[in-house]
């Protein structure tokens, strides 16, 4: 079976990239599947790339915009010429342009959308609205990465017959990982207690709430931030005005993050919403205590399991993290949980399910 995935850049810094990306590599895996990937426009680090090509995945680049009408003919073109029996489709704009591809081309192919996010800006406008119903009917199937984005997702559309296959993640690659060394790295005290947070840098991320709850912490405890995005800037800005700048550590985007998490003391999702996040479970998959906004998209998915804290409640997140400093017993106990509620979440399950899914369709 010719598997292409489709998404707008396949690059490290977001959740959605780091699925197809895991995604991609367990389905080439599998006897008689063969995975390309599509990136609309190019990345803007080759990481991820570099990955697939090792595995004997192709990469390609569609156009050098990824905002453009004619990625709908380019699209179009390129699925016809691969002969794919299967696409497989992530994120906005590639949303619009795969199916518009599909409405043009002739040629026969299955055309699946997985929905990563509860949320976004589009379903806040009347004529997107309208547009987003038109775009997704021409999908064969859509999948929710969790319940509550096939809630919201059945209601944006009018519908009820959204899937779900929840995120993955390569548990066994996170149980391997060697430990960075964070402390040196950062000159960060060898008996600190080491907060660190890995996301996208956007307005979808409360990074505020979790600086300002460092502040009512002991000297003893640092904030690394791990990531990239548009609001970098602001996070440096409001690092830099903190009254505890000295313990916050921005590092950017790494190819050691696994080894940055084994090598955290406590992990912190701030947020204000997620669909079903790759970094929370790749951090509970790193056997450490797990500790988030109580939103959409994490409450309805690990409440009694991980550490959660009302949204923008920089005291209660502040207590938390203090606790979990005190209390041996309680860290180990949410450490624990966080760990086995990630091994049910192995992208190896979630590959089959979508294999499963794209040969049964019509």
């Amino acid at each position: 079976m010719r598997i292409l995935q489709v998404i707008d850049r396949m690059m490290r810094g977001g959740g959605a990239e780091k699925f197809a990306l895991d995604l991609s590599l367990a389905l080439n895996a599998i006897d008689r599947v063969q995975v390309d990937v599509l990136s609309v426009a190019p990345p803007a680090n080759n990481d991820f790339v570099e990955i697939l090509k090792a595995n004997g995945i192709s990469h390609s680049v569609l156009s050098d915009r990824l905002k453009s009408p004619k990625n709908i003919i380019r699209l179009k073109k390129f699925i016809e010429h691969g002969d794919y029996d299967a696409v497989h489709v992530h994120l906005f704009p590639a949303l619009y342009y795969a199916s518009l591809a599909r409405l043009l081309s002739k040629q026969r192919f299955k055309l699946i959308y997985t929905e990563h996010s509860t949320t976004n800006k589009r379903r806040n406008h009347m004529i997107l609205r309208i547009a987003d119903r038109f775009i997704y009917k021409r999908y064969d199937s859509i999948v929710g990465i969790s319940d509550k984005v096939k809630e919201n997702l059945d209601r944006h559309l009018s519908r009820d017959d959204v899937r779900i296959i929840n995120n993955g993640i390569n548990v066994a690659d996170i149980q391997n990982a060697m430990p960075s060394n964070i402390r040196a790295d950062e000159n960060i005290p060898s008996d600190a207690t080491v907060i660190t947070m890995v996301s996208r840098i956007t307005e979808g991320k409360d990074y505020k709430t979790l600086i300002a709850s460092l502040e009512r912490l002991p000297e003893c405890f640092h904030l690394v931030f791990v990531g990239d995005g548009p609001l970098m800037p602001d996070l440096k800005s409001c690092a830099s005005n903190s009254q505890a700048v000295g313990r916050i550590h921005i590092l950017g985007l790494r190819p050691d993050v696994f080894g940055i998490l084994k090598d955290s003391d406590i992990i912190v999702l701030s947020t204000h919403h997620e669909g079903f996040s790759i970094a929370m479970l790749e951090a509970m998959a790193s056997r450490k205590p797990f500790v988030a906004s109580a939103v959409d998209g994490v409450k309805d998915l690990v409440d009694g399991i991980a550490e959660l804290f009302e949204y923008q409640n920089k005291d209660e997140l502040a207590s938390i993290l203090l606790s979990l400093h005190g209390d041996k017993q309680k860290y180990d106990s949410v450490a624990d949980r966080c760990f086995r509620f990630a091994e049910n979440y192995d992208i190896h399950n979630v590959a089959e399910k979508y294999l499963d899914m794209y040969q049964q369709l019509p």
